[in-house]
């Protein structure tokens, strides 16, 4: 009787018959409304009036008597987490300790039972949570370092990318270039006197280099003739005789003294066609520019074809590269963003049952 009691369980006290004394009792059975089935009772009521006894809240009752074993269960085995109560086992357990008004009542150990399953439940769940948040986010901070460090190495490349596309503007325009020039005429402007020929042979000359400045808006091209190992002179250039004739524009014949170690480039450019590797600056401006050898009918190199990029052209396409890239990194950073956003939310499913919030809310 005692253990009943201390179980919380229900005492349903029946009367047979009088004459004994109350006081020897036990005190959980005399506490309760008693069931008169004495010989002077009407016992069909009194039967009617048992049966609905039992009846009452019967799955309150059967619950009681299992979360009564479970927590048994729990105390016998030093209360290892193991033995709690989980998902729906737990909700439904916390539903019925709501249930507070009704007979039998919780015990202090079914309390703790469920209390101690929704903490472990609720760390659990917590810890499930950081693991897949770190998981997550230790994906999405490499895929951005990823993405960050190519674009960090493609921004260095578009340098590379841009020079060796303006490498091959340079070698088409001097393709170009030299394809209309007659080696012979050459010759003889750049180095027999003045006569009525030679201009001729000059004002085509001019009209040819003018022709390819049209043709290739960026390359300047400009002609000149060896006079010494050091020395040169200007015979053909596409920025002179024109309407407004750029300070950078030389002179025809204006003598030229090369030097051996910034501008080497012009005398290497006399046999085989050589570009600069890097843009340089003379009292012309500043140039990205590529020299190729002019022979005469016979094979003999008479001079030499320069085409020049103005280096602020350069800088542009360069510039273009980045640009590109920039944006190209951009698109790529927002999408692992908002992915990443997706990504979480994604791993906090708001009707997970172990959650804590499910379990407040959690229908009655």
């Amino acid at each position: 009787m005692s253990y009943a009691a201390e179980c919380n369980k229900r005492f349903l006290p029946i009367v047979w018959r009088e004459g004994f004394d109350p006081q020897q009792m036990h005190p959980a059975i005399a506490s309760h409304n008693w069931l008169f089935f004495r010989e002077t009772d009407d016992f069909n009521h009194a039967l009617q009036e048992l049966i609905r006894a039992m009846d009452t809240d019967l799955e309150h009752l059967r619950t009681h008597t299992r979360l009564l074993v479970r927590s048994h269960e729990w105390q016998s085995n030093a209360r290892n987490s193991s033995y709690l109560l989980r998902g729906h086992d737990l909700q439904e357990a916390e539903r019925w300790l709501k249930g507070l008004g009704k007979e039998p009542k919780p015990t202090a150990l079914q309390t703790q039972f469920i209390d101690s399953s929704r903490d472990a439940e609720t760390l659990a769940f917590k810890a499930r949570q950081k693991a897949k948040r770190t998981v997550v986010l230790a994906t999405v901070l490499v895929n951005m370092l990823l993405v960050t460090g190519a674009s960090f190495w493609l921004y260095g490349a578009a340098s590379g990318w841009a020079r060796r596309w303006v490498d091959r503007q340079l070698q088409d325009a001097l393709n170009v270039g030299l394809v209309g020039i007659n080696g012979d005429e050459f010759e003889a402007i750049a180095y027999e006197p003045p006569t009525p020929a030679n201009q001729e042979f000059y004002q085509n000359h001019q009209d040819w280099l003018v022709k390819v400045n049209i043709a290739l808006p960026n390359a300047f091209p400009r002609t000149y003739a060896p006079t010494a190992p050091r020395a040169i002179i200007w015979v053909g250039d596409s920025l002179r005789d024109t309407e407004a004739q750029p300070i950078s524009a030389t002179r025809f014949r204006q003598p030229y003294i090369v030097d051996p170690t910034s501008q080497y480039w012009l005398a290497a450019g006399l046999i085989e066609p050589t570009i600069t590797r890097t843009t340089y600056t003379d009292e012309f401006g500043s140039w990205l520019s590529i020299c190729g050898p002019i022979q005469n009918s016979v094979g003999q190199v008479v001079g030499g074809l320069r085409v020049d990029f103005r280096a602020d052209y350069v800088r542009q396409i360069e510039q273009q590269v980045r640009n590109r890239l920039l944006i190209a990194y951009v698109i790529v950073f927002i999408w692992l963003f908002i992915l990443s956003l997706i990504i979480l939310k994604a791993t906090r499913p708001p009707t997970d049952s172990t959650s804590p919030k499910a379990a407040n809310t959690s229908p009655p």
